[in-house]
């Protein structure tokens, strides 16, 4: 991650936790802020095809939304 402007997520792909919605203001983020990256650390992956799909579909989102997958908590990193 070196130097880079990110912002961090941490949970689970599912309905209660909303990452659809997440990635969606993100985007709207990224209009303002282009230099921020998104790393999503997430157990549980319910709802990744819609994340991913999301994510795929749109040229802004493609290199700025890292999905890391699971880390424990001692190996997140702040």
């Amino acid at each position: 991650m070196g130097n880079e402007k990110i912002f961090l997520w941490v949970g689970h792909l599912n309905q209660n936790k909303d990452p659809l919605t997440l990635v969606d203001g993100f985007h709207e983020l990224l209009k303002e802020h282009a230099d921020i990256t998104l790393y999503m650390i997430y157990d549980g992956d319910e709802l990744l095809p819609e994340v991913r799909n999301k994510i795929n579909i749109n040229e802004l989102l493609l290199n700025k939304v890292v999905l890391v997958g699971k880390k424990e908590q001692d190996q997140i990193e702040l």
